[in-house]
């Protein structure tokens, strides 16, 4: 695990209101949280948002491995989930794609 969205592009991301401030900034949208990774739109970037109390982190879920850790039954935290453009996501998460 370890890709997270720290910046809009242009400005830090508070402790608070990433999931706002993604939606505002980058065009990031709000969903409900998909049934599976495979059912992501391939254009798209899934990005959750978690509440941890003192900040919140916005993962970039980049795989079905990261998706099964963030959906687990026993994490209890608040999440906002997002999807947002692939390209802008992986662009401020840090993450380079590996090639198929």
């Amino acid at each position: 695990m370890g890709y997270y969205l720290n910046s809009t592009g242009s400005r830090p991301l508070a402790a608070h209101g990433k999931a706002e401030d993604l939606i505002k900034d980058c065009g990031a949208v709000r969903i409900h949280r998909p049934d599976s990774f495979d059912r992501v739109d391939p254009g798209a970037a899934l990005i959750c948002v978690m509440d941890n109390g003192l900040f919140e982190a916005a993962a970039l879920v980049y795989n079905e491995r990261e998706f099964e850790e963030f959906t687990r039954p026993d994490d209890h935290r608040p999440k906002v989930w997002l999807k947002m453009d692939k390209k802008t996501a992986h662009e401020l998460a840090g993450y380079k794609e590996s090639a198929p």
